[in-house]
Order: C-alpha cells, then structure tokens, then sequence
C-alpha cells in the first residue's frame, strides 16, 4: 500500500512539474511584453471602411496598443465600356471605385460612321419611268447614297437588208429591245 501511494505521489509530482513547464513555455512574457515602437497595419482602411494599426509584443506577438485609420477616398478603376458606339448610338464609359463599385465618372464615346454596303437596286428604269439606286450603311441599314437612272431605251441595231430581183431591200435602224419602239425607222430600197 506504501508502495502504491508513493507510486501515486511520484506521479502527480511529474505531472505537476510537466504542467509547469509547459505553463511558463507558452508565457514567454511572463516578465514582460518586449512592445516594437513601430505601427503596423492591421487591417487597411477603404472607402467603405475604416483601418486599424497596430504595436505588437516582439516575443508573443499580442497586440499591445491599437489606433483607427480614417476611411480613404474612392480609388478610380481603369475606364471600362459599358455599351459600345455605333453610327446610330453613342457608347458609354465608366470608372468605378475598384472597393466599393461606385460609378465616378462616365463619359460618352462618339458616334461611329458609317459603312457603306453595296449599291442596291430599288426598282428597275423602264423606257419610259425613272429607276432608283441606293447604298445603305451595312450596320443600322440608313440610306446613305442614292441615284435616280433616267428612263431610257435600249436600242439595238436593225441591220440592213440587200434588195433582190423579188423582194425590196431596208435601210439600217434600230429599235428598243425592252419596249420594240422604232427609233430609226427601215426605209424599203427598191427591187432590183
């Protein structure tokens, strides 16, 4: 029975001096904080927030004093399009706070030109009304160009005919191909 509470007694006094050792390890302070003189950022202050700084111990490093940091001013992202120009509308441009997302400024971005497309045409001239050509822009389709064609013939040439002994000959003429209007009239050559 001696024996067993020494065995006890021998026990609690390793665990006590083990509990010791660990309690005075991870107090490495326990005879004071060693405090840097220099601020550290702790948490740097935004548009939307205010920062914290702090003076840590050199050893344990606790923090030992602590100061606000007032908000800052919004801080401006490059310019970003938020809707591309065309010839028919103006883009647009923004910069925005890269914390917070407030719109800073905007601008507009001019009016494309235009892009001519092929010549179309509208409705064919005839003999005897005018026809209409247009070149519309290839990106809003608004007629940029257009061209009357004056109504006109198209004449083909009536080749002339050689009299014979039985049958009488033409002059040269010509007519309209569309319309068969006479322009020169076949004069008749007498038989030969």
């Amino acid at each position: 029975m001696k024996r067993k509470s020494g065995l006890i007694f021998a026990l609690l006094l390793m665990m006590s001096l083990v509990i010791f050792a660990m309690s005075s390890c991870s107090n490495p302070c326990k005879d004071g904080h060693l405090m840097d003189d220099r601020w550290i950022t702790y948490d740097s202050p935004t548009c939307k927030k205010e920062g914290v700084d702090v003076k840590v111990c050199l050893r344990c490093g606790e923090i030992l004093e602590s100061k606000s940091l007032d908000k800052v001013d919004h801080v401006a992202e490059e310019w970003k399009i938020v809707r591309e120009s065309t010839c028919i509308e103006e883009g647009i441009k923004q910069k925005k706070c890269k914390y917070c997302d407030v719109v800073l400024e905007t601008k507009t971005i001019k009016l494309e030109s235009h892009v001519n497309g092929e010549w179309v045409t509208l409705f064919e001239e005839t003999c005897d009304s005018a026809g209409r050509r247009a070149c519309n822009c290839v990106n809003c389709g608004i007629e940029l160009d257009f061209e009357t064609i004056e109504p006109h013939h198209i004449i083909i040439d009536l080749d002339a005919v050689e009299p014979t002994c039985i049958k009488e000959g033409l002059t040269k003429g010509s007519k309209c191909s569309r319309c068969s209007t006479i322009i020169t009239v076949q004069e008749p050559i007498e038989k030969k």
